[in-house]
């Protein structure tokens, strides 16, 4: 017998933006204020969330303004900070972001961590109209903050930038005479070696632990002074952590490593401060410049088209003249976040050219790793991106010298 018809009615809803290919622009920098220079300062804690100093613990999905001017040496009226902030013990994965406090929380990360984890991550942040920041984590976690020098148009020095040069490294006797030992200090001489002129200020330096003996911390600062009651870095074992640190150095050129437990340290140099330095700084609110997950605009996934950057890649990224940041600038202040990695690896950037024996960030399997940097451009305005194994590369822009 012949089977029954059945009429069916369908509806359909038409997505205007997708049937016009609609993609949301890439972010563009935002300049928070004119030109300024920088006052580095002796390091100085000013937010210990544990103690109540500063803050209170941060709750996951709340935003928390903090002041900073008034303290830790940063006067009224400067224009961004530069400080280390530390995540310790959240309960959970996941990320804090910093900023001036702009209406619209924009979509970077300044620190990603794990559950549990000790995490620090450097950053220069732009301040508010009444010299604040604002933060948020999407976990309950306390936070640390450790300043250590401010940008205004009284600062007293200005930034030379140089293609990354390694100082130490202790497994090859590099810089010091061997592995540091716990509750070691080991002075390493910065200013007048290499590129780095006699009577730089202070120093932009990336510092990496590996092969820790235990949990810890080190301590970077001017060897004449006492040890600050900060850190800047947080090794663990079995792991290679990477921070950028700033740091003043001493009348005689040297800065001091303290380390609480046994660990081997790696030192990168990538620029000076000084009064002689001719570069001013424009601080931006962070914008994300980077991000080779992104499908549909190639300005963020530098032609990846979504996919990782490959094991042995180099991306080359035009940053001055592109996306607000001006032709002129000649060094680009950035955090750089690596996700996915298929194995343990690093990331070095570098203004291109020959690729130097330095590190920008080194990561592990499958986590959120980032670090901040501060470097030099080509002379074309570019950063070359290498990554050692497959992974994807987030980078976060929040100001540049010009």
């Amino acid at each position: 017998m012949p089977r029954a018809c059945i009429r069916v009615s369908w509806s359909f809803t038409v997505d205007p933006a997708a049937a016009l290919g609609t993609v949301t622009p890439a972010p563009t920098a935002s300049p928070s204020g004119p030109s300024v220079r920088f006052q580095p300062l002796t390091p100085a804690r000013i937010v210990d969330t544990r103690e109540n100093l500063g803050a209170t613990k941060l709750i996951g999905g709340v935003t928390k303004r903090i002041q900073a001017t008034g303290f830790g040496g940063i006067p009224g009226g400067a224009a961004a900070m530069s400080g280390n902030f530390t995540i310790v013990n959240p309960g959970a994965a996941g990320f804090l972001t910093v900023w001036n406090c702009s209406a619209t929380r924009p979509t970077v990360s300044t620190v990603n961590f794990l559950a549990g984890d000790v995490a620090p991550n450097a950053a220069t942040v732009p301040l508010d109209a009444t010299g604040g920041v604002c933060v948020f984590a999407n976990v309950d976690t306390d936070l640390l903050v450790d300043v250590n020098g401010f940008y205004s148009g009284s600062g007293a020095t200005r930034f030379t930038p140089i293609p990354p040069v390694r100082l130490m490294d202790t497994r090859e006797g590099l810089g010091a005479a061997g592995r540091v030992a716990a509750g070691q200090t080991v002075a390493l001489k910065v200013a007048g070696v290499g590129a780095v002129p006699a009577g730089a200020a202070a120093v932009t330096l990336n510092v990496t632990s590996t092969d820790a003996f235990s949990a810890g911390y080190v301590t970077v600062y001017a060897c004449d002074g006492p040890v600050p009651t900060v850190s800047n870095l947080n090794p663990l074992p079995g792991r290679a952590r990477p921070n950028l640190v700033v740091t003043p150095v001493s009348s005689n050129g040297l800065v001091c490593l303290f380390s609480l437990q046994a660990t081997e340290l790696i030192v990168d140099a990538t620029g000076y401060l000084s009064t002689g330095s001719t570069r001013v700084f424009t601080p931006s609110t962070p914008f994300r410049f980077v991000d080779t997950r992104d499908t549909t605009r190639p300005e963020m996934n530098i032609g990846t088209n979504g996919s990782v950057l490959r094991a042995g890649q180099t991306l080359v990224v035009q940053i001055a003249g592109s996306r607000g940041v001006p032709a002129d600038a000649t060094a680009v202040s950035l955090n750089l976040t690596v996700v996915g990695a298929a194995n343990v690896g690093y990331v070095t950037a570098w203004p291109c050219g020959d690729r130097p024996v330095t590190s920008t960030a080194n990561y592990e399997i499958g986590e959120a790793i980032s670090n901040g940097a501060q470097l030099p451009l080509s002379s074309t305005g570019a950063l070359c991106v290498f990554s050692q194994r497959d992974a994807h590369v987030i980078i976060d822009v929040n100001g540049w010298w010009s």
